[in-house]
This record gives structure tokens, C-alpha cells and sequence, in this order.
């Protein structure tokens, strides 16, 4: 395994360019602005294998998922209440400082990895080696997408794959170490029920707090769900309403970037409701939150909003690399960032 500190390397793509026909290849039949039969039917027939192409990605997705949203995130949370609140994980008791890994968009059933292999054993082994060590994170955190399709084998796999997690960080203990948002993959197919079923804690809006007041050393922890692309009027003003009453230091997990990075596709896979961006923005500068971590984009970028930071992190699947993060207990801040890359 290589630990590398701060950003991941970039690295740009060569773009090939090349001239298309010679200048001297005219049409002689077409008039001038009117395009020939054989142009015509060339566009309909490409229309119609992109649309054949793309029918046939969405069926394996479920129509109705693929093109809509069955199940809408006011549908999925239909009541916020304390019931909403995990337990304080013990390894941060007594800590002065948390450390956590993250990694998001396994895709369990994707073919994401292009024939380079999967890594979730070499993330194990690395796990394992931090604990032999002394140093293994507290938790761990999934960022949505991991399952592919929203089937149901795919979340056994990645709840089999989470066990291993929480037997390894628990010396073999009943206890969950693995911390999961839902993303928009997950609900492909009607995979909402079967991720409701089958990935702790079983709903898709929770928080926990670490450390405890005795100790002085707590922080508040916020999993949202955005799979539908959206917080929704329920959730937001839950969130707005429970963090205006916490005086807590706060680290937030989602699926989609709240802030979309424009080098990469114009900001197209962050959250697109501009308005609900705004007012997330908004919140957070104003309610203690230290630090935003989301996935989807499968494309690394950081975002310094000053009062917090924003980490969208790559497909662990496709790129290979997970991050690790240490925070002070008391007030949130980072002291350490490291993507880990996997040998493959």
C-alpha cells in the first residue's frame, strides 16, 4: 500500500486531435445549407442507436428508476425524530482525536474496475495492517452506490464485505463500525427496500455524536440522503432545525457533491437544485460544520469554503483509493488527510 499525503495526482488526458475529410471532399448533390438524404439518414440512424443504447443501459437499471424516481426522498423520509440518533461509537469515548476512513461508489455488481480488479480485500488487508499497528480508524465511511443495479445480491455482497469491517475494527464483537448513505444507484430497480432491509442502520437520514461531554471532545455527525439528486422540504428543515440546536462542532456524509466542481462536466453531478445548494451553503457556514464528504462524481476535488471543507471522493472501485481522515475531537478541524492508494 502507498499513503501519499494531501491531493491525489493529477492526471490529464492526451487529446488526440486530426483533421476529418479533406476540405476538397464536397457533396456535390446536397445544396448549400441543406443536408444530402444519406446525411439524414445517417443522424436518425445514430439517434436511434443512442436512444436503443440507452433503453437498453436503463433496463438493467429498471425503467422507472432509471428515467424517474419511484420513490422520492419526502417518500423515504417520512418522519425525522430522535429515533434518528445512533449510539456513540466506544473507540471515541475518551479520544482527543478521531480518525475515520471514507470511500464511496463500490458498485457491487458494476464493472467499474475495468478489468483491473476489485480492491475491497486489499482495503481489509490494509485495514487489518492499521489495526496490527495500532492505528486503524474508529469507523468507516460509505458514501452511497454500493450496490450497482440495487439488486438484492449486491447488497448481500456488500454487507458481507461490511461485516468483515466490523469483525476486523471490533475484534470480532457484535457492533457496527460502518456508517452508509444511500445514493442514486442504490435505488435503481426499487433497491430502496432492499436497502432498507439489509444496510445499517436501516434508514437513510441519522446522526450520532463522538466523545462525550464529560470529555469535552464531542462532534456531531450528519448522514443525509440525496439519492433522489435532492434533501427535500422534509429533511432540510429537520437538518436546519436540529443543527440551529446543536452547538456541536459537525461533520457532514452524502451521496451527491453539494458543491459541484466546474472543471469536471460544468458541475453537472453535484446537487441540482441551485436554490437547495444555496441554502445547504448557507447552513453550514453558519452552523459549526467542519467538513462535507460526498462521492458520486467518481472525480477527486477539494473545496475550501473557509469555515469548512468540502472532499468529493473518487469511486474506490474504479480509481483504486480510499481516504483518511484524523479530526481534533473538540473542534472538528483536520489534522490529517491521506488518499491510500491499493496495489493492483
Amino acid at each position: 500500500m502507498k499513503n501519499t499525503n494531501g491531493k491525489p495526482p493529477v492526471r490529464q488526458k492526451a487529446i488526440h486531435g486530426g483533421k476529418g475529410a479533406p476540405s476538397n471532399c464536397k457533396n456535390h448533390n446536397a445544396e448549400p445549407g441543406k443536408k444530402s438524404g444519406i446525411q439524414r439518414m445517417a443522424q436518425i440512424y445514430g439517434a436511434a442507436i443512442a436512444m436503443g443504447a440507452l433503453v437498453f443501459a436503463s433496463c438493467s437499471y429498471g425503467l422507472d428508476d432509471f428515467f424517474s424516481r419511484r420513490y422520492t426522498t419526502e417518500e423515504r423520509i417520512t418522519s425525522i425524530s430522535a429515533s434518528t440518533q445512533l449510539a456513540t461509537p466506544s473507540a471515541t469515548k475518551t479520544a482527543s482525536t478521531v480518525t475515520f476512513a471514507a470511500l464511496s461508489d463500490l458498485h457491487f455488481g458494476g464493472t467499474l474496475d475495468r478489468g483491473k480488479g476489485r480492491v475491497e480485500e486489499q482495503f481489509l488487508a490494509w485495514l487489518t495492517e492499521q489495526k496490527e499497528a495500532g492505528t486503524a480508524p474508529a469507523f468507516v465511511l460509505s458514501l452511497g452506490d454500493s450496490a450497482d443495479h440495487g439488486f438484492g445480491s449486491e447488497y448481500e455482497d456488500y454487507v458481507a464485505f461490511t461485516d468483515k469491517i466490523d469483525q476486523i475494527l471490533n475484534d470480532g464483537n457484535d457492533a457496527y463500525t460502518v456508517y452508509t448513505v444511500v445514493g442514486n444507484h442504490d435505488l435503481y430497480n426499487s433497491g430502496w427496500g432492499k436497502w432498507k432491509e439489509m444496510v445499517y442502520p436501516h434508514i437513510s437520514f441519522y446522526h450520532f455524536t463522538t466523545g462525550t461531554a464529560q470529555n469535552n471532545n464531542q462532534l456531531s455527525w450528519y448522514f443525509l440522503d440525496s439519492g433522489s439528486g435532492s434533501l427535500g422540504t422534509n429533511q432540510y428543515y429537520a437538518l436546519k432545525d436540529m443543527m440551529e440546536a446543536d452547538p456541536l462542532p459537525k461533520i457532514i456524509s452524502l451521496h451527491y457533491p453539494v458543491y459541484g466542481d466546474p472543471a469536471h462536466l460544468g458541475g453537472y453531478f453535484a446537487l441540482q437544485n441551485y436554490y437547495e445548494t444555496t441554502m445547504l451553503l448557507s447552513l453550514f457556514s453558519t452552523e459549526r460544520v467542519r467538513l462535507v464528504l460526498d462521492g458520486h462524481a467518481h472525480h477527486y476535488y477539494h473545496q475550501d469554503f473557509g469555515s469548512y471543507d468540502e472532499y468529493n471522493l473518487p469511486s474506490v472501485t474504479a480509481s483504486g483509493q480510499w481516504a483518511l481522515f484524523t479530526v481534533d475531537a473538540t473542534d472538528g478541524s483536520i489534522l490529517k488527510f491521506q488518499m491510500i492508494y491499493a496495489e493492483r
